[in-house]
């Protein structure tokens, strides 16, 4: 059986001229907890929803946003989907202008809820800072970053798009996920090899 590869997946950053996506907001305006859309768990409410565009520019299709949430076009979705619906959820939202007075995009993008999150990470092999002192004095060992990450192979076989258990904000590719969307010609994303 073949080894699987796994990347990093995150934003390219362009030069300029591409947009920025901000907060995520509920029907009522309410804004979102960042947290809400990274700790694995499925969303609800999964209508209404709204995405604030915090740089005008040329929409892409995969942005991650500062806070760890994935808004992506609905062809990047469904690529994803197609190798491993399991894994997500996907939550039509509306782009709206920094103002939040107008709709830029009624449909076509969506935030990617990614639900499947792995206990992967090689502890021994990665290399890893962590905040001292503590940031909290119930969290001992509170990860501040992965420098280099390492995966246990037995534990990340199987997955194509998922979080680190041990860093949520670290989201992971399938080589064979990979080459779907690089296949699709999708903008926006980049992949870093582990």
């Amino acid at each position: 059986m073949k080894k699987t590869k796994f990347y990093r997946i995150h934003s390219k950053l362009y030069p300029h001229g591409t947009w920025y996506l901000g907060e995520a907001l509920t029907a009522q305006n309410d804004y979102i907890l960042p947290i809400r859309l990274i700790e694995g768990q499925k969303f609800e409410p999964t209508s209404g929803l709204q995405v604030v565009i915090s740089q005008d520019g040329i929409p892409v299709d995969f942005r991650a946003a500062w806070n760890g949430n994935i808004i992506c076009s609905t062809r990047f979705a469904q690529v994803v989907e197609s190798v491993q619906s399991s894994a997500i959820q996907r939550i039509p939202v509306a782009i709206v202008s920094n103002d939040r007075q107008r709709v830029i995009y009624e449909s076509g993008f969506e935030i990617l809820n990614v639900i499947d999150v792995v206990e992967a990470l090689d502890f021994q092999a990665s290399i890893i800072e962590y905040y001292n002192p503590p940031i909290h004095d119930h969290i001992d060992n509170a990860i501040k970053m992965i420098v280099k990450i390492v995966l246990k192979p037995e534990k990340a076989q199987g997955h194509h798009l998922f979080r680190l258990r041990e860093s949520r904000s670290h989201l992971l590719v399938s080589d064979q996920l990979r080459a779907a969307l690089k296949s699709s010609n999708l903008t926006g994303v980049k992949f870093t090899k582990l």
